[in-house]
């Protein structure tokens, strides 16, 4: 992308590193870190090539996802779907990766990345049905966010009648997009929580190994992966890139942490003032919060996959942020105040 600020370049430049800041890039995009770091990504990965799209359709189509998801959600906004492609991203550039999947998979689980949370109303799925909302009632109580995240995906895209020339789709041949439809939707999907250990013990089971060979005409290659393995792949790859922010590095992990404690009270006040029954916790201990999360649903999903991945040196930082969270107590209190940063060094 030509005439970027250099404050925005020098960013960018940066987005191979795991330690990315992406508050920064929010801070100096004015709040669309999604149209910028999605067009560089995007870009490197071929999608102009691969899916014959010209660079005025990936901008309008980036602008016009962006604009989609709700600004005024302090976690599930464009921010957090531009973290999430990060650290897709950060894991297509494994060699492991490249040795299962090709570049459409690669782009699928980018453009899943990208629109895996678009109009995500900052509240859960357990408060829509409790509510009865229109969306519950639409999707039957079941996976009712990530069903519209996926619905939404490609209406916006495909079906946009006040925004033209935004269709990044449109020359593909019909079976391709058949097929990329098809995995973007499952890996969409695969980011509702009720699934959650269903999918870790299919990857479990299935027991890949990234060094995996077999003799070839030129050598040792990689041994070939069903297409059932592919997706588990890939659906493993966005979980783990949904929930990565406890192994970031202690000053990003903090700030995702009060950005979704905000969002989750928020939800909580609603239920309080309605007079309905509580569907969180109260979230008065961040640092509990977060073990707890840990503890239950991130440590065994990542370490697994970083396993996979051939990734240990983020395990070590799962677990040095881990021991962050767990070493506060009554005697030695959580000194960080609640606040809405938009930079990860700030307390």
């Amino acid at each position: 992308m030509q005439s970027l600020p250099t404050l925005i370049k020098e960013n960018l430049s940066k987005r191979e590193e795991w330690d990315y800041d992406i508050f920064e890039l929010e801070r100096l995009s004015s709040h669309r870190p999604l149209f910028y770091l999605g067009f560089d990504i995007l870009v490197e990965f071929g999608i102009l090539n691969n899916f014959k799209v010209e660079e005025t359709t990936l901008r309008n189509w980036l602008g016009l996802i962006e604009s989609s998801y709700r600004s005024s959600n302090t976690y599930h906004n464009s921010t957090h779907a531009a973290d999430v492609l990060q650290a897709s991203a950060c894991f297509c550039r494994s060699q492991c990766m490249e040795n299962f999947l090709d570049p459409t998979d690669f782009l699928a689980l980018l453009i899943a990345s990208i629109c895996h949370d678009i109009d995500h109303p900052g509240r859960t799925n357990a408060f829509l049905c409790s509510v009865s909302h229109e969306l519950a009632i639409m999707y039957n109580d079941s996976a009712v966010l990530e069903s519209h995240h996926s619905a939404v995906t490609f209406k916006v895209t495909c079906q946009s009648a006040e925004q033209k020339n935004v269709n990044i789709f449109k020359n593909l041949e019909p079976e391709n997009f058949k097929m990329i439809r098809k995995s973007i939707i499952s890996m969409i999907l695969a980011t509702d929580m009720t699934q959650h250990f269903e999918h870790y013990n299919k990857f479990l089971a299935v027991n890949l190994k990234c060094g995996s060979t077999e003799e070839g005409e030129e050598g040792m290659v990689p041994l070939p992966v069903s297409q059932e393995n592919k997706s588990l792949i890939l659906r493993m790859a966005i979980k783990c890139a949904d929930i990565s922010n406890p192994s970031r590095k202690i000053s990003l992990a903090r700030a995702w942490a009060h950005r979704i404690v905000l969002e989750y009270r928020d939800q909580i006040a609603e239920e309080k003032s309605r007079k309905l029954p509580l569907s969180l916790p109260p979230f008065d201990d961040i640092p509990k919060s977060q073990v707890l999360f840990v503890h239950l649903f991130a440590r065994d999903l990542l370490s697994a996959y970083y396993e996979f991945l051939e990734f240990g040196h983020l395990t070590d930082q799962l677990n040095e942020t881990f021991e962050y969270w767990d070493s506060f107590n009554e005697e030695n209190p959580y000194p960080h105040a609640l606040t809405l940063s938009t930079s990860s060094t700030s307390t």
